[in-house]
């Protein structure tokens, strides 16, 4: 957040007069490229140290999920698909990882953000700073209904993604049946529908995401 007030300073240097403008301007760019070099670092770490921790959380989670699975009922698995089970252990657990760390850490980097803005805003120019802050209610709003909407996306996208898995896990685990009763098309059809499935729901994710942040940078840029 310096790098606007630093800009903001160099402007003002190259419309003063001729005689200062020199030793300023070189403090002055010593100053950006100080704090650019800070901010390089400083971003190497973070996410350095937010994916090594979202792989030691998710290899954490799969040992517990695994663990847990073992010492359930021998019920539970005539009423649970083995690969829907599967899917828990590989990709829902990357998403959890993910969701706790870089997700948290981009979240608190956006909220910081948002309060030196406009907290420099408002230092500013007070009755601009209003103006500009009344775009955030509506983006806010849209922000929870399209969140809603992505989270039901994802989840129908996982779902049949286990299913996928649990129908190829079956024919390939018993494919000397499939050869025997001479079902390769059938079964690939099968797979394929539900790997067009998989398509379908991931294509509306994407098409979620893409309206959701097309609409908040467009509103963030009119403001």
């Amino acid at each position: 957040m310096a790098v606007p007030f630093c800009v903001g300073k160099l402007i003002d240097i190259l419309s003063s007069s001729k005689e200062d403008m020199k030793n300023s301007l070189i403090g002055y760019c010593q100053v950006l490229v100080l704090i650019f070099a800070v901010g390089a670092l400083a971003n190497l770490g973070r996410v350095y140290l937010m994916n090594t921790s979202s792989y030691r959380i998710v290899n954490s989670l799969r040992k517990r999920a695994y663990r847990s699975i073992l010492s359930q009922e021998v019920g539970f698995f005539d009423c649970t698909s083995t690969g829907e089970l599967i899917n828990r252990l590989s990709s829902d657990t990357a998403a959890v990882g993910t969701s706790i760390t870089n997700n948290v850490s981009d979240g608190m980097r956006s909220a910081f953000s948002f309060i030196a803005s406009s907290s420099l805003m408002v230092f500013t120019s007070p009755s601009l700073a209003m103006l500009g802050l009344m775009t955030v209610t509506p983006v806010a709003v849209i922000a929870v209904v399209s969140g809603k909407s992505l989270k039901r996306n994802s989840q129908q996208v996982q779902s049949a993604l286990a299913s996928a898995t649990q129908v190829a896990e079956e024919r390939l685990s018993n494919i000397r049946t499939v050869h025997a009763f001479a079902r390769l098309n059938e079964e690939y059809d099968l797979f394929q529908s539900k790997v067009n499935s998989i398509m379908q729901f991931a294509t509306k994710e994407a098409l979620g995401r893409a309206v959701f942040f097309g609409m908040v940078r467009n509103l963030f840029n009119q403001s």
